[in-house]
């Protein structure tokens, strides 16, 4: 199976199919896979899933698939290499559009953006004032409770006079391949926080009393990056690579 996209879904996907016994090959278009987290971790997490067998192209452009000898050929071009990969099926992962064609919105003077997402300022607006959005509508943060609580303020501010706005930084994410990735903040803000230089201190540790217990190399990984800013105890994020990364360590 090839799989066209280097994102969270594909990589979950392509790692489950592998489980299963199936050779995968992924494209991702990004220079790394996992395009908002540091790179270490996004290294650290291509490394365990290569040593499970998985290949994986970045820096990929697919330019088509077609069909031969009842197999699918993708082409695709790295750098100024063309090459190309056969497999039974490909499952494309490289992005959505949000399903708003048919809504008529247009008529309702509701601007809509990239990949047809609905437009909102920071209080869910659209162009239109009487009309507000949230959820995976407006292209923010595609999770069931930023979702919910996008709605929440969403209905407060249509109701009120709109003020009440979310911050996405704080808001956790979770990639569930093996090891899970988790991180807080955006790769950006995180790069830089306002014109303070963050230096990254990337360690491989556990939270765990104990070494984690595996006879598989890859189970053991536990990569944090945390960027700080210079003369505070400021974490701008917090991204670690390990087993059980969603799930909050207990401190004893």
């Amino acid at each position: 199976m090839v799989v066209i996209g280097g994102g969270p879904l594909g990589l979950e996907f392509a790692q489950m199919f592998s489980h299963f016994g199936t050779h995968i090959t992924v494209l991702a278009a990004t220079d790394q896979i996992l395009p908002r987290e540091e790179p270490e971790i996004a290294q650290e997490l291509q490394r365990c899933l290569a040593a499970e067998g998985l290949a994986i192209h970045t820096g990929v452009r697919v330019e088509k698939v077609s069909a031969r000898s009842g197999q699918k050929v993708v082409t695709f071009l790295q750098g100024k290499k063309r090459g190309s990969v056969e497999a039974s099926q490909v499952l494309l992962a490289a992005g959505v559009r949000a399903n708003t064609e048919d809504l008529g919105l247009a008529k309702a003077g509701v601007k809509l953006g990239r990949n047809g997402f609905i437009q909102v300022n920071q209080f869910y607006q659209t162009d239109n004032p009487n009309i507000f959005a949230a959820g995976d509508c407006v292209g923010k943060m595609a999770l069931e409770t930023v979702a919910a609580k996008e709605g929440v303020l969403a209905a407060e501010n249509a109701l009120t006079i709109p003020v009440r706005t979310l911050n996405y930084d704080h808001v956790p994410r979770a990639v569930f391949t093996n090891p899970q990735v988790a991180s807080v903040a955006s790769l950006k803000k995180r790069r830089c926080a306002g014109s303070t230089h963050a230096p990254v201190a990337p360690s491989l540790w556990s939270p765990y009393r104990r070494p984690w217990p595996s006879t598989r190399r890859e189970e053991s990984s536990r990569w944090s990056s945390i960027p700080a800013v210079p003369r505070s105890w400021a974490y701008i994020s917090f991204p670690l690579a390990q087993p059980t990364s969603s799930t909050r360590p207990r401190s004893r």
